[in-house]
């Protein structure tokens, strides 16, 4: 267990998901929240600006400066593509730990990166990065210096798939992940399509079959040993704030029923405390893992055919962003991967 408050940096921290890891990590009482850097002013106390900010008294958004780093044993990214990565080789030479929350070192390859963001400024260090799943890679993450918090469409497409290839049950043909996201997962900045007049009462779909985390996922995939799989993903935009529900279509190997996939599941996720399979017939929900790390995940399988329709639910800025990044970094620190994390869900 690490001795003392472990002093946290926060950048992009007037985002949603720095707003997320502000309000998770208040709980944690291994850490002091020590600098939190926003891109543009207002600067100051975080109370001055009212609303949700007003319940943190005696904190303040700062300007960058390399001096403020001073103390900071972990760093938060909370930035777009492309913005996180150049502070990441200073923040390491000052031995500062890095959970990184864009996507700028989840491939493992400078051509995996660029063929999906363009030019990568530290190439050198996407080898070293671990891929922030703790399901899948909690030894890696526990001794990395540099952790990268994967896509929340990958996470709650990956958690779902990962115990069909552990046990080699995925049969030939497409796997189809048809996935749909609260309009928080677009992030703060104001689009023309991202006005409540556009989203509200509208459903629709948006980059099928090219989106950038189905790169990510079949990255993944392959260094889970499942090669050559072929994913079809689409996401939609659901008019609600936040939520992931990702339904997956997909070919086994051969025609099973529901406890012997159960099984499968079961087996891989013992000791996994945020994942969550429910019983035949109940089907995950938004609303269950709404501001929780939870994953809900649920099944229906017909006897007759090897398919498999699958359910994977998460809430985007919390197990797909900020509470999977507290997740990474209490195994980096050794803490309980559950420290600040078991809330009940936002109700209603």
């Amino acid at each position: 267990m690490t001795r003392g408050p472990v002093r946290v940096a926060i950048f992009g921290a007037s985002g949603y998901t720095g707003y997320e890891l502000l309000r998770l990590l208040r709980g944690h009482q291994g850490v002091t929240i020590y600098r939190l850097f926003r891109e543009n002013p207002p600067y100051g106390p975080l109370e001055a600006l009212g609303g949700p900010w007003a319940h943190f008294q005696g904190l303040c958004f700062e300007a960058y400066e390399e001096s403020l780093l001073e103390g900071v044993d972990v760093a938060f990214l909370a930035l777009p593509a492309g913005s996180a990565a150049p502070f990441v080789p200073g923040l390491l030479k000052k031995d500062i730990r890095v959970v990184d929350l864009s996507p700028d070192f989840r491939f493992r390859t400078k051509a995996g990166y660029e063929a999906v963001y363009g030019p990568h400024p530290c190439p050198e260090l996407l080898e070293e990065a671990a891929y922030g799943l703790p399901e899948f890679f909690g030894k890696s993450i526990q001794n990395a210096r540099l952790v990268a918090n994967p896509g929340c469409y990958a996470t709650a497409t990956l958690l779902f798939l990962y115990p069909l290839v552990k046990e080699g049950l995925i049969g030939q043909g497409p796997i189809v992940a048809d996935a749909k996201s609260g309009f928080s997962g677009a992030g703060k900045k104001p689009t023309q399509t991202g006005v409540f007049s556009e989203v509200n009462e509208n459903f629709r779909a948006y980059s099928p079959l090219v989106h950038r985390h189905a790169p990510e996922m079949l990255d993944v995939l392959d260094r889970l040993g499942a090669k050559g799989v072929l994913l079809r993903f689409v996401p939609h935009l659901l008019p609600i704030n936040r939520g992931i529900l990702a339904t997956l279509y997909v070919p086994l190997v051969r025609a099973m029923g529901f406890s012997e996939i159960a099984s499968a599941f079961q087996a891989c996720y013992e000791g996994s405390p945020f994942i969550r399979l429910l019983p035949g017939g109940v089907l995950p929900e938004t609303s269950a893992v709404r501001g929780t790390n939870f994953c809900d995940i649920g099944f229906v399988s017909v006897k007759e055919y090897p398919e498999l329709v699958g359910f994977s639910c998460i809430d985007n800025l919390t197990k797909g962003a900020s509470g999977q990044a507290i997740q990474n970094f209490n195994l980096m620190m050794g803490f309980e991967q559950t420290c600040a994390l078991l809330g009940a869900p936002l109700y209603p």
